[in-house]
């Protein structure tokens, strides 16, 4: 029946008009289950009609049960189809028809479902930024295209994703100029202003989103993130504090539950001075990151989806993009750092870029898996880069090359105990490091907060799931090296493609520290 339903709703001819104008008529009314209107939207993905099937999840959306992922998924799919079908029979013509639906009925969503859709729609433009560029660089002259506030915001996000910050500007002017722009808009706006280093504006955007459209859990964050980073760390953690009435009470109680849970075990590791967590899903469990078969899939996907072309598509892109700005600024400043070692590099994809663009410095990629090593071998050869999983011999072999010795991390050291982490450094004293920059994550963590250290007593508090944020001022100091600076930048996407979590609230803090004579 379905098959027979759908045939005829595709239906290019005058028959394919009526139907669709009555069924949609038919989901308005609720005589027809938006259950069903999304399982033909699925065929139609099936089936090759991703121009009917955007048409179709336009009408799902604003009754039908949503799971982010599939949604996003579903997206993903039909937007990569609809570009990739335009130069076939009239497809610019049906993948107008759909595309018009679709963001029409998300100008007419509620602001939570708004918010909840348009985010799907952000994951589904990080995972297929080429396509969805091409429909919004396609229909963005378009009168229906203009008129929709959310295609704009749509266009903003995939010019981003597939050009960078200067192909978002127009569309992004677009929604600067709206009398009464969505909680989702001002939130795209907030972002774009991160990019450009704009702070005040990010936080005045995000204000403007809580007064005209209450609070809730992405804007909540961003703005938290923008007054910390300032330094109004006093303010910051009164809007984080606010998250918990803009979360599901289910969701504060599974939160409360898994830092209680995570709180005793990274404390008891602590207390222990432990260095390795055991089993699967335990704080610093060297097994998730050796396991040969998931470090071999971990590594494919780092390559593929970490690179430069990457950079406003996922996370892991944009921090390995601010930290390695960081390593090309200290070459700039400090010429005697003529060795840089990257600890926790998976796929070398950034090292082999420095080392192409700067012949006359020596690069390394260390890393626990000796897989990812040997899949680095493999993949990446010049003479001034080299990978390992053995630190003390790597750091051995560049004692012997003039010059001095720059050691970085990212997304590495959040996984690690304290006492692992010190170890790391104290290898690096013991062979002359004289610089260390560390570009991890820090953030909200689940108590709806930001780390206070003071308060919990330790070096190192829970952050999320198996992740931990560390005291770097403390840290260093055991081990024989000064903070000489320090900053808080925010995440400025509003979702991270393949897979990849993004948290309300994230930051990277900047730690750059020396060694201390003596």
């Amino acid at each position: 029946m379905a098959e027979l339903a759908l045939d005829t709703l595709i239906g290019t001819g005058a028959e394919g008009v009526v139907a669709r104008e009555g069924f949609a008529r038919a989901v308005a009314g609720g005589a027809i289950d938006s259950a069903l209107t999304l399982k033909l939207a699925g065929a139609c993905r099936v089936r090759g009609h991703a121009a009917e099937g955007l048409w179709f999840a336009g009408l799902a959306l604003p009754r039908a049960r949503l799971d982010q992922d599939d949604l996003a998924s579903l997206l993903t799919d039909l937007f990569t189809g609809a570009s990739d079908g335009l130069s076939g029979d009239r497809g610019d013509v049906r993948a107008a028809a759909g595309l018009s639906r679709l963001f029409a009925v998300l100008d007419g969503l509620p602001t939570e479902r708004h918010l909840f859709c348009m985010r799907a729609v952000a994951r589904s433009v990080a995972d297929a930024a080429a396509p969805t560029s091409a429909l919004a660089e396609r229909f963005s002259s378009d009168g229906w295209a203009r008129q929709s506030e959310a295609f704009s915001a749509f266009a903003a996000a995939a010019s981003l994703a597939a050009h960078g910050p200067d192909a978002a500007r127009q569309f992004a002017e677009r929604l600067s100029q709206l009398p009464a722009p969505s909680s989702w808009s001002l939130l795209t706006l907030a972002k774009l202003a991160v990019i450009d280093g704009d702070l005040a504006a990010s936080e005045a955007y995000c204000r403007r989103a809580i007064a005209d459209h209450g609070e809730n859990v992405f804007v909540l964050g961003s703005l938290a993130a923008a007054l910390y980073c300032q330094g109004n760390e006093s303010e910051a953690r009164n809007w984080a504090n606010r998250l918990d009435a803009s979360m599901p009470l289910a969701a504060v109680e599974r939160a409360v539950r898994q830092r209680a849970e995570r709180v005793a075990e990274l404390n008891e590791a602590i207390d222990r001075g432990l260095t390795e967590g055991g089993g699967w899903n335990r704080i610093d469990s060297a097994v998730h990151y050796t396991e040969p078969s998931r470090v071999t899939d971990l590594w494919r996907r780092h390559a593929a989806t970490c690179g430069a072309d990457h950079t406003y598509r996922t996370i892991s892109a944009y921090t390995n993009l601010v930290m390695f700005g960081c390593v090309e600024a200290l070459f700039a400043e400090r010429p005697e750092v003529t060795k840089v070692v990257n600890y926790g590099t998976l796929a070398g994809v950034w090292e082999d870029d420095l080392a192409k663009r700067y012949p006359d410095k020596h690069v390394r990629g260390y890393d626990l898996s000796e897989v990812a090593t040997a899949l680095n071998g493999e993949a990446f050869n010049r003479g001034n880069l080299g990978f390992g999983s053995d630190l003390d011999a790597m750091l051995d072999e560049l004692e012997s090359i003039p010059g001095d010795t720059l050691l970085v991390h990212c997304r590495t050291a959040d996984v690690m105990l304290p006492a692992a982490l010190k170890a790391v450094y104290e290898c690096c004293r013991k062979h002359g490091v004289g610089t260390i920059l560390s570009a991890e994550y820090s953030g909200i963590c689940l108590d709806n907060d930001f780390p206070d250290f003071a308060a919990a007593g330790t070096e190192s508090v829970h952050w999320s799931g198996i992740l931990m944020i560390h005291d770097y001022d403390r840290i260093f100091a055991d081990v024989g090296y000064r903070v000489v600076s320090s900053e808080h930048r925010p995440l400025p996407l509003l979702a991270s493609g393949g897979g990849e979590g993004l948290q309300s609230g994230q930051l990277i803090r900047l730690v750059l520290a020396e060694r201390v004579d003596g």
